[in-house]
């Protein structure tokens, strides 16, 4: 399928966001992508949710990856701290990918929201 030049420029410019929201607060490009994602593919191209979260955390991967490295060059990343997270990360990354194809889309949907909500209201005070 052939991007538009304003699809083209949108991906961009969502992209450095994410990036740039991920680099500065160690989270929350993810959330940039979803956004951007499900404007592009849900609304034009007919893609589902579930294919919007699975390629935003495909994104993500990368972009996590490198805020850490940065973060830990320049001694803001505490290993001895995270290392405790990563195997019961991974453990549950395995289930919720797994569970994505079985959860109602809907409730999905409403996860997210309720998610993206407390995190807006925890940080906001």
């Amino acid at each position: 399928m052939k991007i538009k030049k304003f699809e083209l420029i949108l991906i961009v410019a969502g992209g450095v966001g994410a990036g740039f929201v991920n680099g500065m607060l160690g989270t929350g490009g993810g959330i940039v992508l979803v956004f951007l994602f499900g404007h592009l593919l849900t609304d034009r191209r007919g893609y589902s949710p579930r294919d919007v979260f699975a390629t935003v955390i495909l994104s993500v991967i990368p972009m996590s990856c490198v805020s850490a490295f940065m973060y830990y060059k320049g001694g803001n990343a505490v290993l001895s701290e995270a290392d405790v997270y990563i195997i019961p990360g991974v453990i549950g990354g395995i289930m919720g990918a797994f569970l994505l194809d079985k959860i109602n889309l809907k409730i999905l949907k409403k996860m997210f929201a309720v998610m993206v909500i407390y995190a807006g209201v925890k940080f906001f005070f």
